[in-house]
């Protein structure tokens, strides 16, 4: 059964049993394969059903969505919406958490849950970029400017390249070092000192969230400061091939294992950026040292250079380190000095009673709920990310946890980007207090107002848990941030 027949059954068993009685269903726990079926109220129903529905895809033919609103909401889709929804093949976009649309009661207001289904069924059109041989990253928009720390170290950096060519920044996960090297090249660029960044690291996965953050921010720019706009930008990915005839000035990512010192031409327009550089130094030695003598840039990047402070320091030369912060005894950098600084938040784990993993696999999603739910009262939590293992998961937790009164809703791989942004921007307001996903907001995702995070999935991985745990770690010295983060292993 595909997850649109899924739909299609759980409405259509939707039992009424009269106005002011309980609406049950236990058709919904056909949509995960662990899960056994379950009694829900309308507003859990209503709740999970708009969770499962808001990504799906139109089909070619026919009017899926069409079917499934009217079945819910009993209104009226004119004609011309009816034939151009045949032909959209999007995902829809949106705006508002269901609770606050109207379309969960339309007869409370017309004018909005008409507004609010077409929106549903037609979505907005997405930003398309300008692709000419491969992908262009056009300047469109301004970011949000950088925190006061960051432009401490951005603006340190730059002096320092300016003067010494090299230089290296310690900032921990989720405070934004990505950003200031980002912003420290976009400088550059803007100023002409360069043409080509190398962006190099150990691991595959840490380029392509780089590319990611580079994708997202570069769009963003319209002008920075000296309102000179920025140049479109030719990103190049580890697997891609360089084409040294192409005159845009480019963004190249490279693995230290690729050995891009003996394939990637470097000139004085050149700046390398050596992310994780507290790791196999031995690695990437060579290409700073040809970079250096080709009279280009380095910069290097860590969160946790540990005992390797001398080492790094040889090659980098001079650390860069927001104001408030300082050096610790026998030249190490403790998270407390940051903590300290109000950078990042103070952190406390809290662990669970009976962990998911240890819960039967038909109660670990009521088991998640009843942990968030009581973890939320109990810690007045005001807003929340949850990470789960699966997508289905995520769905069916933001729409259980809706039912229950919390604001709470998802994003994955399939949420559109436009869908993405909205989401980020109601639960910075306020209008939604949980967002659920498995791994799409591990990185990148910048809510200083984010006071907790669940983890509910494996993370062996310790990259991957300092990711996840950074989200809540914006301290008080960060607008909007808090002074406490609550991190609960649930897992």
């Amino acid at each position: 059964m595909t997850p649109s027949d899924r739909i299609i059954s759980v409405v259509t068993s939707f039992q009424t049993k009269g106005e002011g009685e309980t609406h049950y269903s236990n058709m919904l726990g056909d949509t995960q394969r662990d899960t056994a079926p379950f009694e829900l109220d309308t507003d859990t129903l209503v709740g999970c059903l708009w969770e499962i529905l808001r990504d799906e895809k139109v089909p070619e033919k026919g009017n899926l969505r069409q079917l499934v609103v009217n079945i819910l909401h009993n209104s009226k889709v004119t004609s011309k919406d009816a034939m151009e929804l045949s032909f959209r093949a999007g995902g829809p976009e949106w705006d508002h958490h269901w609770t606050e649309s109207g379309l969960l009661n339309p007869k409370e207001n017309i004018k909005e849950t008409e507004a609010g289904i077409k929106e549903l069924l037609m979505g907005r059109p997405g930003v398309s970029y300008e692709e000419n041989g491969g992908r262009l990253l056009v300047p469109m928009e301004a970011p949000n400017k950088p925190r006061n720390y960051q432009s401490e170290v951005i603006n340190k950096s730059l002096k320092q390249l300016d003067q010494e060519k090299k230089s290296w920044i310690v900032l921990p996960t989720g405070t934004g070092k990505t950003r200031c090297a980002l912003e420290i090249a976009a400088s550059l660029f803007q100023s002409e000192k360069i043409d080509k960044v190398i962006w190099s690291t150990n691991r595959t996965d840490l380029l392509e969230q780089t590319h990611e953050s580079l994708a997202e921010l570069w769009t963003k720019y319209h002008f920075i400061p000296g309102n000179e706009r920025l140049p479109p930008l030719r990103p190049i990915t580890n697997k891609e091939t360089i084409f040294t005839d192409d005159p845009k000035p480019k963004f190249i990512f490279r693995t230290h294992q690729a050995k891009p010192h003996e394939k990637t031409p470097t000139n004085s327009r050149t700046m390398l950026i050596v992310d994780e550089n507290h790791r196999h130094i031995p690695q990437y030695s060579p290409f700073v040292e040809t970079v250096l003598a080709s009279g280009g840039l380095v910069l290097g990047l860590t969160a946790t250079p540990g005992d390797k402070y001398s080492e790094i320091s040889n090659i980098f030369g001079k650390l860069i380190l927001p104001d408030n912060v300082k050096m610790g005894q026998n030249l190490t950098i403790e998270k407390a000095s940051f903590e300290e600084a109000g950078i990042i938040s103070i952190q406390h784990d809290h662990q669970v009673d009976i962990p998911v993993s240890e819960m039967q696999p038909h109660k670990r999603l009521e088991g998640m709920v009843e942990i968030v739910e009581e973890k939320i009262r109990l810690l007045d939590l005001k807003k929340s990310i949850v990470y789960v293992k699966l997508v289905r998961d995520a769905k069916l937790l933001a729409g259980r946890l809706s039912g229950r009164g919390i604001p709470s809703t998802h994003v994955s791989g399939d949420t559109s980007h436009g869908a993405r942004i909205s989401i980020k921007r109601d639960l910075e307001e306020g209008k939604i207090s949980v967002v659920t996903n498995p791994d799409l907001w591990k990185e990148g995702v910048d809510i200083p107002s984010v006071d907790s995070v669940f983890i509910f999935k494996e993370t062996h991985l310790e990259t991957l848990r300092e990711q996840i745990i950074g989200r809540a770690l914006r301290g008080p010295a960060v607008p909007g941030g808090t002074p406490d983060a609550h991190v609960i292993w649930g897992w």
